[in-house]
C-alpha cells in the first residue's frame, strides 16, 4: 500500500497515525464545506425566486450561517473560545495550545 520509496518513513509515521487520520478527515470535511457553500447560496437564490416567505427566508439564512460557521471552525489554528474571525483570517496570529504558529 505504501510506495517503496516511502517505506523507510513508516516506522516514524506509525506513532502519529491517529493524528494523521483525523487531520485527513478534517481536510476532506473542510473541502466538502467549501464545495457546499456555493450550492447553498444557489439553492437559496433559486428558492427565493419562487416567492419569499418567512419560513423560506429563515431556512436559507440558517443554512448559510451553518455552512459559514463550519468553514470558520475548520480554519487552521481555530481554538474554541480564543480564536476570533479576525484572528482566523490572519492565521499567523492564531495560537495552538498556547503557542504561535
Amino acid at each position: 500500500m505504501v510506495p517503496k520509496s516511502l517505506r523507510p518513513l513508516v516506522p516514524y509515521l506509525k506513532r502519529y497515525r491517529r493524528g494523521l487520520l483525523l487531520g485527513g478527515i478534517c481536510v476532506l470535511f473542510n473541502n466538502g464545506v467549501w464545495i457546499l457553500f456555493p450550492q447553498v447560496i444557489r439553492k437559496a437564490v433559486n428558492g427565493l425566486n419562487g416567492g419569499v416567505t418567512r419560513e423560506k427566508l429563515a431556512t436559507y439564512a440558517l443554512m448559510v450561517i451553518g455552512v459559514a460557521l463550519d468553514a470558520w471552525m475548520l480554519v487552521p489554528g481555530w481554538v474554541r473560545g480564543e480564536t476570533t474571525p479576525h484572528s482566523a483570517r490572519n492565521w499567523q496570529r492564531c495560537t495552538w495550545k498556547g503557542k504561535g504558529f
